[in-house]
């Protein structure tokens, strides 16, 4: 039996999701401040619920409560840090500000931090957050609770990050509900108001259109016309500088190598005659060597590139390989410079050995 806790599960999405979860046959765990509503909840169905009660704005307390709950159920798969609070506060006054910073920065930080390590020590999980697309422009009704969406929203690609480079199988999704028929949406004349219902169904798939290995919220692609969600898996990366920087090098590489080289080898073609057939054969060889880099410098710009930009999953064994080839060139360069005594060919050996020293760092630094 799979096993999922919901923080901030006493109403609304929260709610929403932890019934969704309890029907799709996890053994749920409950988390909020109200402990009536709690109760409420669990007696529905007693052998599918256990709950704490934890207020996320005493961080020390709400982990104390998390990591009780999790023992409790045996362990956790899911995590679902719905917590939130936010008012309008056309005044700007500062004590409604305050109670949305200390829940959705403060008290939401150490939920998720607290399930990214769980899930980071037993070797994998699914880390679900509940933002919102507020957090994508700032609100002057409400200030505080925009801007901590927006923590949220680049909080959770840091966790992602994180997740990415531990290689574990470790998913980081965020959600990010519209207006959704909750006591947090507020205000007159609210457009697109979805109900509850709709929003989870949104959210969590029915079971036959889940996406097999992962729990339902990992990669499907529901359209959502009334939330947006980012789903951020371990295995998609995004952008890598380090390999960009060393895809976009070799592109340059590449076409100088084009022209140069076909310009060189063209203007030093000694002919085909009995008395140039070692020259020319010299020559032939020097060609291909050069051919040979080329396809080498347009295979491997394409390969950095696509995971650079995220195209395709960062994959270890594809990553070191390309270490282990650009080192290898660098290797050899550096041995033939050893060897070269012509200063023309000599300069143009540097060039080279330079050019792929500088994509093996590069390459070491984005791994």
């Amino acid at each position: 039996m799979k096993r999922a806790i919901v923080i901030g599960a006493t109403s609304g999405i929260g709610r929403g999701l932890a019934e969704c979860f309890a029907a799709q046959g996890y053994a749920v765990g409950l988390v909020g401040r109200r402990e009536n509503l709690l109760k409420e909840i669990a007696q529905a169905d007693p052998a599918a619920y256990r709950f704490a009660v934890a207020d996320v704005t005493r961080p020390a307390e709400t982990v104390a409560a998390l990591e009780h709950l999790a023992q409790e159920l045996g362990g956790m798969d899911l995590c679902v840090v719905c917590a939130g609070t936010g008012d309008l506060n056309p005044s700007l006054d500062f004590a409604l500000e305050e109670t949305a910073i200390l829940t959705n920065v403060l008290g939401w930080t150490a939920a998720a931090d607290w399930a990214y390590n769980r899930f980071e020590r037993q070797g994998g999980g699914h880390l679900v957050v509940v933002s919102s697309v507020g957090g994508l422009r700032g609100g002057g009704a409400a200030p505080a609770y925009n801007a901590s969406k927006a923590y949220q929203i680049n909080y959770a690609e840091g966790l992602r990050q994180r997740a990415a480079k531990s290689r574990l199988p470790l998913y980081i999704t965020d959600v990010r509900p519209g207006f959704v028929d909750t006591a947090m949406a507020k205000g007159d004349g609210l457009f697109w108001v979805m109900p509850v219902e709709k929003a989870v169904r949104q959210i969590v798939p029915p079971p036959q259109t889940g996406c097999g290995r992962h729990p339902p919220l990992a990669h499907c692609g529901v359209a959502a016309p009334a939330y947006a969600r980012r789903n951020l898996p371990q295995n998609v990366m995004c952008m890598n500088g380090w390999f960009i920087a060393a895809g976009t090098l070799l592109i340059a590489a590449f076409f100088v190598h084009v022209v140069s080289g076909n310009r060189f080898y063209t203007a030093a073609c000694p002919g085909r005659n009995a008395a140039a057939d070692k020259a020319y054969e010299a020559w032939l060889m020097g060609r291909c060597g050069v051919q040979m880099i080329t396809a080498d410098l347009a295979l491997g710009a394409v390969c950095l590139l696509l995971l650079g930009f995220g195209v395709i999953p960062r994959n270890f064994q594809l990553e070191l390989f390309l270490l282990l080839t650009y080192g290898g060139w660098f290797l050899l360069w550096l041995v033939s410079l050893g060897y070269e005594r012509a200063a023309k060919t000599r300069y143009l050996r540097l060039c080279h050995w330079a050019l792929f020293l500088t994509v093996a760092l590069l390459v070491l630094l984005g791994m």
